[in-house]
């Protein structure tokens, strides 16, 4: 059963980063540097914004079995800043801040990690994922 567990969670994990790498290669496909009209960047920026706050909420969940307020702090801020951002910010950069938070919220899960707390597959999943995210939204950005 934990095997199980262990293979529905990786599966799950890295299609989540189906979408990133989608959006990447439509960026990198298109002839303009434009992306095709009915994939808007604001669907991609609306599931980053959602990834996040899960993320977010796992470290929430991590903060409160540690009683840590500084980890619920960066947990309710890593939800609300990249909300702001959201609704804000309409600049060609808008992928900075949230490849500021994936890359922060790797780090706590570091921490967390360090604390053996944290199985050491999925932190390697982890970094995989985000590597595959960071690098996507860097594409976007800069392509």
């Amino acid at each position: 059963m934990k095997n199980n567990y262990k293979s529905i969670t990786s599966f799950l994990t890295i299609a989540g980063t189906i979408p990133f790498l989608f959006y990447l290669v439509l960026k990198i496909r298109s002839e303009d540097g434009e992306m095709y009209p009915c994939f808007k960047i604001e669907y991609l920026k609306a599931y980053s914004l959602m990834v996040i706050a899960f993320i977010s909420g796992y470290i929430w969940s991590y903060a409160y079995q540690k009683k840590s307020s500084r980890l619920a702090l960066v947990a309710v801020l890593g939800s609300l800043l990249p909300w702001l951002n959201f609704i804000f910010n309409h600049s060609e950069y808008y992928f900075v801040v949230d490849i500021t938070y994936y890359v922060a919220l790797l780090l706590i899960e570091g921490e967390k990690y360090d604390d053996h707390n944290s199985s050491k597959w999925y932190f390697k999943l982890r970094i995989l994922t985000t590597f595959l995210v960071v690098s996507s939204l860097i594409g976007i950005t800069y392509l």
